[in-house]
């Protein structure tokens, strides 16, 4: 089994790509487009899945700007006002690989029959991501009886961003938090690092080979 450290780094994307093909062999290439997207953008499962190309939807992708933006009606999000959220670089350039001819309808288009009038459910994507990362043999950090599931994807990408160093305040709209103390833990691990390395600078510092003269000013030092 390949255990993986999602808050800590992101899943191997090959792993995961093969797994979606024994999982979805049918429309496995949307699966594993789902996936990227996810961690690229560190948005929920329930926002992908509603994530649409068309400026009436109740969440849309802005493109006619740099940089991109993702937009939220007022509908969609819990404090009933309409939200913009900027778009990373490597998010706009995964986003920008759609040509402009087929930029309608949904982003992610999960549906089994391209006659269905919806997308596929929330919580029947999280299933199938979970079966993905069950065959891949991805659990999480600390519970191995927990395989990976959409969330995973959501902290892989604000624990990144906290490890790059980017202001908390930042990382805080970017994941839409209402709290600023939901997204300081994910820079638990990094403040946890930090320390490690001080630790281990100062050890690696105290441990320096002493010279010959270092030496006897030490040993006369001690007697006197």
């Amino acid at each position: 089994m390949w255990l993986a450290y999602l808050q800590a780094c992101p899943p191997d994307v090959d792993t995961m790509k093969a797994a979606a093909k024994v999982v979805r062999p049918d429309d496995y290439p949307n699966w594993q487009r789902l996936i990227k997207g996810l961690l690229l953008t560190g948005l929920r499962i329930g926002e992908a899945v509603s994530l649409s190309w068309d400026e009436d939807a109740g969440i849309w992708i802005d493109m006619t700007d740099i940089p991109a933006i993702f937009r939220f009606a007022a509908m969609s999000q819990k404090n009933n006002q309409e939200t913009e959220v900027a778009m990373l670089e490597d998010a706009e350039d995964f986003f920008a690989r759609t040509p402009v001819e087929k930029r309608t309808g949904w982003v992610f288009d999960l549906r089994s029959r391209s006659t269905c009038k919806g997308n596929v459910k929330r919580d029947d994507a999280s299933k199938v991501l979970s079966k993905i990362g069950k065959v891949a043999g991805v659990i999480t950090k600390g519970n191995p009886r927990k395989y990976f599931s959409a969330h995973d994807c959501r902290a892989t990408f604000a624990t990144r961003l906290a490890n790059r160093g980017v202001d908390p305040y930042d990382v805080m709209q970017l994941m839409r938090h209402s709290e600023i103390q939901t997204t300081l833990k994910y820079y638990v691990r990094k403040q946890a690092k930090d320390v490690r390395d001080r630790i281990d600078r100062q050890r690696i510092k105290s441990e320096r080979p002493v010279s010959a003269a270092g030496f006897q000013q030490l040993t006369e030092n001690l007697t006197d």
